[in-house]
């Protein structure tokens, strides 16, 4: 008797270098997404742009839920947390390390930024590809 909650991260098709392996994976993202909604669930999107792409799919979503966390004392307590730190904002990061969620574009727009804004740090958590190179 629960109902079925969909939490879309999406705003596109994956892309890869192969014309045919795109193709292939846009039939499949289709076929998928239509098959879940055979079964009626609730669709989210965790931003705006989620939502406008689950309408790619003729999918109709019932809102946004932001990824996020509270950033309370609790975190402030790890033992990688550094008291220098309390003075700062913080700017966090928690996904794949991949190329296409555009994480060396972050990394490059902080280093800029961070120049001028020194009261601000970027805090990353994830894993993926890029994990030993960043």
């Amino acid at each position: 008797g629960s109902k079925i909650i969909v939490i879309d991260h999406g705003s596109g098709h994956f892309v890869y270098e192969n014309k045919i392996l795109n193709f292939m994976s846009h039939i499949y993202e289709h076929f998928i997404s239509f098959i879940i909604s055979l079964f009626n669930p609730l669709f989210y999107g965790v931003s705006n742009s989620c939502c406008q792409w689950l309408r790619h799919f003729n999918i109709k979503s019932k809102g946004t839920i932001y990824n996020g966390i509270s950033f309370d004392k609790k975190y402030k307590k790890s033992v990688l947390w550094k008291d220098d730190w309390n003075q700062k904002k913080i700017i966090f990061y928690a996904g794949r390390l991949i190329k296409e969620k555009g994480i060396l574009e972050l990394i490059d727009a902080f280093d800029k930024f961070n120049k001028k804004n020194k009261n601000y740090l970027l805090l990353i958590a994830g894993s993926g590809d890029l994990e030993n190179y960043i």
